[in-house]
């Protein structure tokens, strides 16, 4: 039976219906029936699923996301790309190249990845203001994806766009969220932090037009409970990443010749280069897949220039990792 009778309480739960009556009404002394929601609670079967959900504890990506290429071009834009250079054993911006394509007065937007994914870089300060003068100078918005930013080994710190000088941050966007440090990119918690009033005032009427200005039931209380309480776990979890990291360079140094991995500055995803195996794409490819039977992301889903190269997760289970990795191993010498 099901008591819809039932008064429920609703305040501080972050409810359009009775927090935002002030802004709409003038006063929260109301009683609400406006927001077409009802002020009736769920049923225990459906209550009774999502804590199963809940309780299974991993809240990743529950599908496969759009590239990003096809993003950008699916809204009529141009993609000119910026190849990052390996010099001293580590990725670096072509700030050349760079200034010649944001001097194209078609070029509006840079797109950066701070800490870079997949080649595991953090940015220095000095790499960011250089980037961000030469944004400003020719007149292109710097947007930052910082998402991985929590991510960060010892010896290096992420520097955020955000913390420039006024001049730049009038001209940038930081997007990120704490998806990928806590695994729950399936919660859809991302955020922009946006310091230019005019550019904060565009993106909420773009939202608005979507109506994608609201945050659901789950992710606003999430993200608050994590960044109040997550920073002991994120300590913990650094360290594990570190250790995996370690392991996996270690082994495949040791063991895998043809392979050459490059240890990360930050995040959880570790760059094969697998030239030296003598092998194309397609072949590489299969290797993994097929051989071996574990599955990586291809180095060309990240740009042409990631031909011959795969990415690997390595937040896992050490066991898990190590099966993997012995797989990988097994396939190599099998090449003969």
């Amino acid at each position: 039976m099901y008591n819809l009778n039932k008064i429920i309480g609703r305040e501080n739960t972050s409810s359009v219906k009775y927090e935002e009556m002030d802004k709409k009404f003038g006063s929260n002394e109301l009683i609400p029936f406006w927001v077409a929601d009802m002020d009736i609670k769920c049923p225990d079967f459906m209550i009774e699923s999502l804590v199963k959900r809940a309780e299974h504890g991993v809240f990743g990506y529950t599908k496969r996301m759009p590239e990003f290429y096809g993003i950008i071009e699916g809204n009529k834009r141009i993609v000119s790309d910026n190849p990052l250079v390996f010099r001293n054993g580590k990725y670096e911006m072509d700030f050349e190249n760079l200034a010649e394509l944001a001097r194209d007065p078609d070029c509006t937007m840079m797109l950066l990845c701070s800490p870079h994914n997949p080649g595991g870089r953090v940015w220095t300060k000095a790499e960011i203001t250089q980037l961000a003068e030469i944004c400003l100078e020719n007149g292109v918005r710097l947007v930052s994806d910082e998402i991985h930013f929590d991510l960060v080994y010892p010896g290096v710190k992420h520097f955020s766009a955000i913390n420039l000088e006024e001049k730049h941050t009038d001209n940038t966007i930081v997007c990120t969220a704490p998806s990928k440090t806590f695994n729950i990119a399936g919660l859809h918690t991302a955020y922009c932090i946006i310091r230019n009033k005019e550019d904060m005032a565009r993106y909420k009427n773009e939202l608005g037009l979507m109506d994608l200005n609201r945050s659901n039931s789950f992710s606003r209380e999430i993200t608050q409970t994590v960044y109040e309480q997550g920073a002991e776990y994120v300590d913990h979890l650094v360290a594990f990443l570190e250790g995996n990291m370690n392991y996996t360079y270690d082994f495949i140094t040791a063991q895998i010749p043809g392979i050459t991995p490059y240890k990360m500055e930050a995040t959880y995803l570790m760059w094969l280069d697998c030239k030296g195996l003598g092998l194309d794409s397609d072949r590489i490819d299969t290797l993994f897949s097929e051989d071996a039977k574990i599955a990586l992301d291809s180095g060309y889903w990240f740009g042409e220039n990631g031909r011959g190269y795969m990415r690997i997760n390595i937040a896992c289970s050490r066991a898990l990792l190590e099966e993997g990795l012995n797989r990988l191993k097994e396939a190599v010498d099998r090449l003969g």
